[in-house]
């Protein structure tokens, strides 16, 4: 008797094996995704202040396209240079700072030349310390205050591709005392969105 049993369990074994395997079907499942992107554009990327001749001391300049010296009372699209457009697929904050003036030297030296008051605003400057602040269409100055680094959110909720593109410009007062040199000189405005 115990002959059978262990050979009729030994059989079962064998069969079990087998078709466990010879029946085994891998089937995929393909997940698909398209992320969200953070996007943004801002035309044109530069201004210069100059072309109505040479910058003073003590003076308002704004990057109207009506004049670098008409004050926007409350700018329409025709008084602002820029424009910001949302070119992703989420909402975004901007914010803007504006980098001191600075002549770039030959050797290679960074001069620093006229200093972001990082105050007030564009009314906001000194001897030797520019005041700046960004406007936008529809929103009268003073604007926002640009500082050298932390600036507060220029732009609130800008929606998402389709969505209107906002225009706007820079507002700012050069420093009170005389320029001692007649070198060219620039400001790095940098332009940061975040998701909102």
């Amino acid at each position: 008797m115990k002959k059978t049993l262990i050979a009729i369990m030994l059989a079962l074994a064998l069969v079990l094996i087998p078709a466990g395997n010879a029946f085994a079907i891998d089937l995929p499942v393909v997940v698909t995704a398209s992320p969200a992107i953070l996007a943004f554009t801002v035309t044109p990327n530069t201004w210069d202040i100059m072309d109505t001749g040479l910058i003073n001391r003590n003076t308002y300049y704004y990057s109207n396209d009506a004049g670098n010296t008409i004050q926007p009372t409350t700018p329409t699209a025709g008084e602002c240079r820029f424009e910001f457009e949302n070119t992703g697929d989420v909402t975004i904050d901007i914010t803007v700072n504006m980098a001191d003036f600075m002549k770039v030297a030959t050797p290679p030296t960074v001069i620093t030349y006229m200093l972001n008051k990082d105050g007030g605003g564009y009314t906001d400057n000194d001897e030797t310390h520019f005041g700046a602040a960004g406007y936008a269409v529809g929103t009268a100055l003073p604007g926002v205050p640009f500082l050298t680094t932390g600036s507060g959110v220029f732009i609130n909720d800008l929606p998402a591709t389709g969505a209107d593109k906002i225009k706007w410009g820079i507002a700012l007062r050069t420093q009170t005392d005389s320029f001692l040199l007649a070198d060219e000189i620039q400001s790095i405005v940098t332009c940061t969105a975040v998701e909102i």
